[in-house]
């Protein structure tokens, strides 16, 4: 796994005591752990969310605001990206977040996982040093023989090494840095490294404190739209708590309609997990809270997946027909007819 110095200790730390203190239930005021296991009528039927604490996953927070009497959450921080999809596969979890292209590399090696609903659009961007001239949109052709800061397993990171190879920049002509989104912009002004690939919150961090610019959005939106991260679960998970997931899809609608609609809701959900507004306020154009799964999506991720493969960054095309459970978002789309 990764080492991320003593932030991550750190970060790990808060995010313990957040998941003690946050535990997610149909009522705010009285919220109580419940273990995970197949629902018993007339108790309250209970499941583990996995999370990594980021901006773009605001609406895993606002659950607790849509979900009826008798469902409960109880939420897992971690400080990895990648490693809730890690968790549930492991069976700690019931559903979670995961970026896509782990989900892809997961599902190449015959791993159960199943996407149920969106959650993140635009979130990405390379940000590199304010003084380095130039102007936004250049290609990563600019990244040749620098240090530059990326998180593993992130779809960031992905296109980041699809856009190289389209530049025709061996990636291996890139110093490459492992750190934690919440790690580049000190790495940045430091001086350790001269750009870096992280969200959306970081980007504008850096924009705003006069030190770092937007060098690119590593989209590439003719073939893959704005593929990022979705919530997902295993095909164990869903014969046991289908009913449990499907709280969980409806809840997760609401939580991503509510802030992608409503700005006041957004900033005031960014504040209670202590995100920078002005932050996100500056890159507002590049985070996007999503549910829905439609046709462009499911052909975006057949290229990415195809993408890869061409890259060799998964050594055999996933079933591309096992990895979306599209009954969740039906059902939810019926229950919000009305």
């Amino acid at each position: 796994g990764m080492r991320y110095s003593q932030n991550r200790k750190r970060l790990a730390l808060a995010g313990a005591v957040l998941a003690a203190a946050g535990l997610l239930g149909g009522c705010a005021h009285s919220r109580s752990v419940v273990s995970g296991g197949s629902s018993v009528p007339g108790e309250t039927a209970g499941g583990t969310v996995g999370v990594c604490k980021a901006a773009g996953s605001l609406a895993l927070y606002e659950y607790e605001e849509y979900l009826p009497a008798g469902y409960s959450a109880q939420r897992k921080e971690y400080a990895d990206p990648a490693a809730p999809l890690a968790a549930l596969l492991a069976g700690e979890l019931d559903f979670c977040e995961a970026p896509l292209s782990a989900v892809i590399e997961a599902r190449s090696e015959g791993k159960p996982v199943a996407v149920l609903c969106n959650l993140t659009g635009r979130d990405i961007a390379v940000v590199t040093g304010a003084g380095t001239g130039g102007a936004a949109s250049e290609t990563a052709a600019a990244l040749q023989g620098k240090r530059v800061g990326y998180t593993p397993d992130t779809t960031g990171y992905t296109l980041l090494l699809l856009a190289l190879k389209e530049a025709g920049i061996e990636a291996a002509s890139v110093e490459w840095e492992a750190l934690a989104p919440r790690e580049m912009n000190a790495a940045l002004r430091e001086g350790r490294i001269d750009a870096y690939c992280a969200d959306a919150e970081e980007a504008g961090e850096a924009i705003l404190g006069g030190y770092g610019r937007v060098l690119l959005y590593p989209y590439r939106e003719n073939t893959l739209g704005t593929v990022n991260r979705v919530l997902v679960t295993t095909e164990a998970v869903i014969a046991a708590k289908r009913d449990w997931l499907q709280q969980m899809v409806d809840a997760h609608r609401q939580a991503a309609e509510n802030l992608r609609e409503n700005r006041e809701a957004l900033l005031e959900a960014a504040a209670v997990q202590g995100f920078s507004g002005a932050a996100l306020t500056a890159e507002e154009d590049n985070l996007e809270m999503l549910w829905d799964i439609e046709e462009e999506f499911v052909i975006s991720t057949r290229n990415l997946a195809a993408q890869m493969l061409d890259a060799g960054l998964i050594a055999a095309m996933p079933d591309m027909a096992a990895i979306f459970d599209h009954t969740f978002l039906e059902k939810t789309k019926q229950h919000f007819l009305s």
